[in-house]
């Protein structure tokens, strides 16, 4: 933001750090391009003072989870936002200091947001670096997030390829049946959507092999022999898999969901340089 006077000369140019704490700006929404801070600024009534309309951070806590973090932090990143009123003289270019509710309020806040993102990168970063297991819950996002870490562990073209992720949903699931449909169009399309296919099912591994039995019925032998087929489910269950798979061609690899996949090390460097 810049200042000029009545006669053109600057007064005072401003970026987003002389006005705002840094705990403040990281606590803001952004997307790749921009920090989404502000609404729509206006000059005082006596013309000496800008008024700033501020974002005020909103966090996931602010939105009534469900026991769905992803969801929360969806609703919360497109909520409508409210503002908080930051004054700058116009004659100086100085911050007013503000010491109302509102201001102090907001402060808070983007504190405790800022603070929120800090635990969640670091959070993430453990688990990147960590081995990788199962979720200990049948979420579908979790189990999606699953097989696609599980790919850049393990497949040899993880640099360069991409999966199709297929979770197939608890038969009691009111939204079961789409599920089902899934899997057996990722195994039976001609045109093959893509040569690695990822599949798992946390609810119901006994019903996943009758599915996958009865889908395979309508693959011709040898139609997958260009796929590799990642299937997530217990060890009890592979050689059922395997066996079902078989007729198809498909390269089969199974994922014990109990069983830890360590980080591919050329992605651990990458990481450590970037840390560094």
């Amino acid at each position: 933001m810049v200042i000029y006077g009545p006669d053109s000369s600057l007064i005072r140019s401003l970026s987003l750090a002389d006005l705002l704490p840094d705990y403040y700006i990281a606590a803001l929404p952004r997307s790749i391009s921009s920090v989404g801070w502000s609404g729509e600024h206006r000059i005082s009534e006596s013309g000496d003072v800008l008024i700033l309309r501020v974002v005020v951070p909103t966090g996931a806590e602010d939105v009534e989870k469900q026991g769905n973090t992803d969801v929360a932090e969806s609703a919360a990143a497109s909520a409508s936002p409210t503002y908080v009123d930051l004054p700058v003289q116009l004659s100086t270019g100085q911050v007013l200091p503000s010491t109302d509710a509102a201001w102090r309020n907001a402060l808070a806040k983007a504190s405790r947001v800022a603070a929120a993102d800090r635990a969640a990168e670091d959070a993430a970063a453990a688990a990147f670096i960590a081995p990788l297991v199962g979720p200990t819950t049948t979420g579908e996002l979790e189990w999606q997030g699953y097989l696609r870490e599980a790919f850049m562990r393990m497949d040899p073209e993880w640099k360069d390829n991409f999966p199709s992720t297929t979770v197939l949903r608890s038969p009691d699931a009111l939204d079961y049946a789409p599920s089902e449909t899934w899997v057996r169009d990722v195994l039976g399309e001609k045109d093959l959507p893509a040569d690695i296919i990822m599949l798992a099912s946390p609810s119901s591994p006994d019903n996943f092999v009758n599915v996958l039995r009865s889908a395979m019925r309508d693959v011709k032998p040898n139609a997958l022999r260009k796929a590799r087929i990642y299937v997530a489910i217990p060890e009890a269950y592979r050689e059922r898999v395997a066996a079902v798979l078989a007729p198809s061609g498909a390269k089969f690899i199974h994922l014990d969901p109990a069983k830890p996949i360590p980080q591919r090390r050329e992605r651990l460097t990458r990481i450590r340089r970037h840390d560094s």
